[in-house]
């Protein structure tokens, strides 16, 4: 975010418009605050990566079609004999 100036001295007689003086400080202010921006070091965002190699808990590794240690074709075949 950059400060308006609100200064009278630089804007039109009507008070609307920036003058030619206002102009050439606004943009100054803008260019600070471009150069600020971009010479920022900013740190990545890293996580570890698992391969298949790496060894680790259960907890990072992929289960599909298993809720609470029963199998989808499990629950699927329950839920079938309970609705007949």
């Amino acid at each position: 975010m950059i400060d308006v100036v609100n200064d009278r001295n630089l804007y039109t007689r009507h008070g609307q418009h920036l003058n030619t003086e206002g102009k050439e400080n606004m943009s100054k202010k803008i260019v600070s605050a471009t150069e600020h921006v971009l010479s920022k070091k900013v740190e990545p965002i890293t996580g570890k990566w698992y391969t298949d190699k790496t060894s680790d808990t259960l907890d990072h590794q992929p289960v599909q079609g298993m809720i609470d240690n029963n199998t989808e074709v499990e629950i699927n075949s329950t839920a079938i004999h309970q609705m007949d």
